[in-house]
């Protein structure tokens, strides 16, 4: 059984699978340069998988999600490299910033 199929049909409706790609969407058009796509990419994962979680917790309470297996924390991992990426381009970038002020360069 392919996992994909699995995961769609039994984690959660289908419904939230539309919310996750009109999230996806609409977190497009915040993007405006190159190092956004790695902070909203993250957001976006880390959006998607928190709504997940909250299904899990509204159906089964707090203590069956995490103890029983219902969410899977690890999911969270995901976002980690873009959010990374992103702090270190924007580091790049402020580095930039410092050395053309200390150069007296505009």
């Amino acid at each position: 059984m392919n996992p994909f199929i699995i995961q769609s049909s039994f984690l959660v409706p289908k419904f939230y699978t539309f919310i996750f790609i009109l999230i996806s969407i609409l977190l497009t058009f915040l993007v405006r340069n190159k190092s956004d796509k790695f902070f909203y990419s993250g957001i976006s994962l880390f959006v998607s998988i928190l709504i997940y979680s909250i299904y899990h917790i509204v159906n089964y309470g707090f203590e069956i999600s995490f103890t029983k297996s219902k969410i899977d924390i690890s999911y969270f991992i995901f976002c980690i490299p873009f959010l990374i990426m992103y702090l270190i381009k924007n580091n790049d970038k402020k580095k930039d910033k410092i050395t053309i002020a200390n150069n007296g360069y505009k």
